[in-house]
Formats: structure tokens, C-alpha cells, sequence
């Protein structure tokens, strides 16, 4: 089953420079999903790791790395504030 979209246009999108550093973010915001329920967009897919390669690809959250933190692990992951009404 193909992804879309597709993982190199979310890198090339947001500016993320490692498959790996994408991987933790679109996980991180799906164990989100998963436990709250909330999405930010809409998808074809209900899954919950569709949904948040979504959102990332169409700038729905933000994300960065927490100050003084250097591992890629330790990213995190919340709305734009853009978006909030």
C-alpha cells in the first residue's frame, strides 16, 4: 500500500533533513491521536500514523527539538498555534 504522501514529500515539505527524525515525530503525534482522539485534519485514513504524517505534511502541528535536549528522540510535537480559533 502506498503512503500519501509519500515520506520524501513530508521531508521535503517540512525541511527535515532524516527519515529517522520523521519516523519519531509522525509517532509521536500518533500515540497523540491514539490516546486523545483529536486530529487536525482530515484524511482518507483513520490509522492513526496516516493521520499525523497529514498533519505534518500540511503544517497542522509544529515541531522542534526541547531546549537542551540533543538526542533526535526528544522531539516535540504540538499545534500550530496558527490554527487555533
Amino acid at each position: 500500500m502506498m503512503v500519501n504522501p509519500s515520506v520524501d514529500e513530508v521531508m521535503n515539505a517540512r525541511n527535515i533533513e532524516s527519515k529517522y527524525s520523521l519516523v519519531i515525530i509522525t509517532a509521536k503525534r500518533a500515540r497523540d491521536i491514539q490516546e486523545t482522539g483529536v486530529t487536525y485534519t482530515s484524511c482518507d485514513s483513520e490509522k492513526p500514523v496516516s493521520v499525523a504524517l497529514n498533519e505534518i505534511y500540511e503544517n497542522k502541528v509544529t515541531f522542534r527539538n526541547k531546549e537542551d535536549a540533543k538526542p533526535i528522540t526528544d522531539f516535540l510535537v504540538f499545534k500550530d498555534e496558527a490554527t487555533e480559533e
